[in-house]
This record gives C-alpha cells, sequence and structure tokens, in this order.
C-alpha cells in the first residue's frame, strides 16, 4: 500500500532481529501488531524514540489501545484499506493527522497484494493464503 517509489526494507520479528541500523536507515517506522505482540512493540517504540524516528502505527493492537501508545506519531486505525489512502493523502499534502479511523468495513477483493520481493523467503518454510477478513463479530473499540 506504500507508494512504489518510496525505499522501503521490511524486517519481520518473527524470523529476525530488528537491528538498530534497520531504525536508523528509516524515516519513518511502520509498525503493525496484534495483542500478543506488546512487549515487541515497546522495544521498537523505545528504539524508535531513542533515534528519533517517526512512527506509524497500525492493525489490532493499536485500533484497541491507541491511547495506550501517545510515542506513535501517526495511527492507521480499524481498515487499512480505507483509513490508509486518507492518512497517505494528507502525508503528500503536509498535514498528516494522528488518527486515522473508519466504521466501514474492507471487501477482501479490494485487498492488495502484499510485496513479496520485501520478504527473504529463505526465512519461511510455508506461507498462509488469506480467505477471510476479520471476526464475524467485529469489535470496534476506537470511538468515531
Amino acid at each position: 500500500m506504500l507508494p512504489s517509489d518510496w525505499q522501503k526494507k521490511l524486517v519481520d520479528m518473527n524470523v529476525t532481529q530488528l537491528k538498530t541500523s534497520d531504525i536508523q536507515w528509516a524515516d519513518y517506522v511502520f509498525i503493525s501488531a496484534m495483542n500478543i505482540q506488546k512487549e515487541s512493540v515497546k522495544f521498537i517504540i523505545g528504539e524508535c524514540v531513542k533515534q528519533g524516528v517517526k512512527i506509524i502505527a497500525g492493525g489490532p493492537l493499536f485500533t484497541e489501545e491507541y491511547n495506550n501508545y501517545p510515542q506513535i506519531d501517526h495511527l492507521i486505525a480499524n481498515e487499512a484499506e480505507i483509513t490508509f489512502p486518507l492518512f497517505l493523502k494528507d502525508f503528500n499534502e503536509g498535514h498528516p493527522e494522528r488518527i486515522y479511523k473508519t466504521s466501514e468495513f474492507a471487501n477482501i477483493t479490494s485487498t492488495p497484494v502484499p510485496d513479496f520481493q520485501l520478504l527473504s523467503q529463505k526465512n519461511y518454510a510455508s506461507m498462509n493464503i488469506q480467505v477471510t477478513r476479520g471476526c464475524f463479530f467485529p469489535f470496534r473499540s476506537l470511538p468515531l
């Protein structure tokens, strides 16, 4: 979902370690996380703050607990297919807001294909295929 002309690097902390040099390389660090990943999120935020690198975060953890992360510069809540383009527009115009949210639901048929070129595929024995999205009983804790 990032512009094609941006230089990108993916660090999947499930299969590799985040290095200080990875953060120093970046103008912005994008984080997506679930609740079970709180400890690594705390580490990433601390390292970004130390290095003075801005943070953009999305995913279930930040949608549910956005108030617990005041160090994050921009929060992309709920459905990124809907909220992230709004952020990018404002970002490109020089006035991004802190929180982007929606009450709409994304259509899985319009979910963009990940940029698999960013993966070091030797680190994976298998890959999942997403065939559905979210919960049948959506939880929306971010007030609109």
